[in-house]
């Protein structure tokens, strides 16, 4: 993929969706008012960018954000927004950020899991509830 080329309103569907093909990344498009909304698929945690088209007819900005998933409480883990009037804007290089922010992001979920389950093997040797545990000795203030 050339990284030079101007992206459009026209283009921009183009130039993102053959990044992503070209990187092997399976990925689901939505549609709504303001642009497409396409899922990355990158493991147990996914990727998401969403395209803003402009408003007005004669702007050519395209609007980018780049996030891991959203919370309940609306936050993120990863939250990049940029828009083609960047001087230094490179499509390609922030699909790349997003992948390896959201590839740690996936490292750090499986040690995570690793630590849960040998918890709960120790819980399940010694006869205790799991869950009953963790409540009971875990300092959520802390």
């Amino acid at each position: 993929m050339k990284t030079n080329v101007k992206i459009t309103k026209e283009n921009v569907y183009d130039v993102l969706e053959s990044i992503l093909k070209e990187r092997k990344i399976r990925y689901n498009v939505t549609f709504d008012e303001s642009g497409n909304f396409y899922e990355l698929y990158l493991g147990s945690e996914d990727g998401f960018i969403q395209v803003e088209l402009p408003i007005d007819s004669s702007d050519e900005v395209v609007t980018f954000q780049f996030f891991s998933a959203v919370r309940n409480d609306g936050s993120s883990l990863f939250h990049s927004f940029v828009d083609t009037d960047y001087i230094d804007f490179n499509l390609e290089s922030h699909i790349d950020e997003l992948v390896d922010r959201i590839q740690d992001l996936n490292r750090m979920i499986g040690k995570i899991e690793k630590h849960i389950n040998s918890i709960k093997e120790i819980c399940d040797e010694n006869e205790l509830d799991f869950e009953e545990f963790i409540m009971i000795n875990y300092d959520f203030d802390n």
